[in-house]
């Protein structure tokens, strides 16, 4: 299962955008898929996180953990959220190799970027 398609709905059905509290949910269902070991882990204490960020972090993750699957041969991988005051850092680290050659198609780490793009620090 891709996990970017993880929670979704019938095509014009609305539901509730991810938050960070999602983030246990969409770890479960990527463990269960293939053969990688997923686990989170959270550090700090979170402080108030505007809606859009929050949806914005979740969807980093998401992407994080598609490529890992689709690209990195990985057995294990850590989903990092860290708290340190009004900052929150995401890390994804795995043990995988990568794609030997790719095909250029993809668009994960720039969807990754203009997703973080600005979103660093929140008032």
């Amino acid at each position: 299962m891709d996990p970017r398609r993880a929670g979704r709905r019938a095509e014009g059905a609305r539901a509730p955008q991810p938050t960070l509290a999602d983030l246990a949910g969409l770890v479960d269902q990527v463990a269960q898929v293939g053969s990688t070991s997923v686990t989170l882990s959270a550090r700090g204490r979170p402080g108030a996180v505007p809606p859009g960020a929050e949806v914005a972090a979740y969807r980093i993750v998401q992407e994080a953990l598609t490529n890992v699957l689709k690209h990195a041969r990985a057995k294990t991988v850590t989903v990092t959220v860290d708290w340190s005051g009004d900052e929150l850092a995401l890390t994804v680290p795995d043990d995988g190799r990568g794609p030997q050659r790719t095909d250029g198609k993809g668009h994960g780490i720039v969807g990754i970027r203009e997703r973080a793009a600005g979103r660093r620090r929140w008032p």
